[in-house]
């Protein structure tokens, strides 16, 4: 397919995540993605080939240059993922969150993505799992059959859910961690690398360790990444 029949896209951040992103969107080949949107780079600032255009106060002149009403927000902070997401849904209603999976993921036929979530290289989503709108499923993440994730949730590389699990809104699942099969964490809650999850996990908690234990509460907003 050449650059010119793909759909325009604009990338809203240039970190690490952001270029994992990117890998994926230029690996997929559904999209032209025309610029990244971060305010804490420099202008002509470049990712894997793609320029920083501006940052977000600068996006309705660059949307109005571009007619571009695609985007994808890749900022790997939970709660800033979906902060960021609702002031761009509330100044463009007519923005569309696009869905980028690696083409190594493999994800059930019978499984549900929700727009603006990215499954990235090795990934498995299984058999009728639910993954709401904003979620992270990382490099070799693996989500078995029935789980639920909720809106902008995170699963990082290499960590595993068994089937049935259900993961709290902005929760974030931590690289490496193993949860057994239908158990529920709740929302705004870190897990830590490497935990092994055995047992539920209240919300606005951090828990690592195997077997995971809750080691503190934490705000909904405090930074973990």
């Amino acid at each position: 397919m050449s650059s010119s029949k793909k759909q325009p896209l604009l990338v809203f951040g240039a970190g690490g995540h952001g270029k994992s992103v990117l890998d994926t969107l230029q690996a997929e080949g559904r999209y032209d993605v025309v610029g990244l949107i971060d305010s804490t780079r420099e202008v002509g600032y470049r990712v894997l080939g793609v320029p920083v255009l501006g940052g977000e106060s600068d996006l309705p002149a660059i949307v109005q240059e571009l007619g571009c009403h695609n985007v994808f927000v890749a900022v790997g902070d939970n709660f800033q993922r979906s902060a960021i997401s609702g002031r761009l849904l509330a100044a463009f209603p007519d923005i569309a969150f696009v869905t980028p999976v690696h083409p190594s993921a493999v994800v059930s036929p019978s499984a549900e993505l929700g727009a603006g979530t990215v499954v990235m290289a090795g990934a498995v989503i299984n058999a009728q799992s639910v993954i709401h709108p904003g979620c992270i499923i990382n490099t070799r993440a693996s989500v078995d059959h029935d789980c639920t994730l909720a809106p902008f949730s995170s699963v990082a590389p290499g960590a595993t859910l068994g089937g049935g699990v259900v993961v709290g809104q902005r929760t974030a699942i931590g690289l490496g961690s193993s949860v057994s099969q239908q158990l529920e964490i709740g929302a705004d809650t870190v897990i830590g690398t490497g935990a092994c999850v055995v047992s539920g996990i209240p919300a606005s908690v951090v828990a690592y360790g195997c077997p995971c234990k809750v080691m503190r509460s934490r705000k909904s907003d405090e930074r973990y990444l």
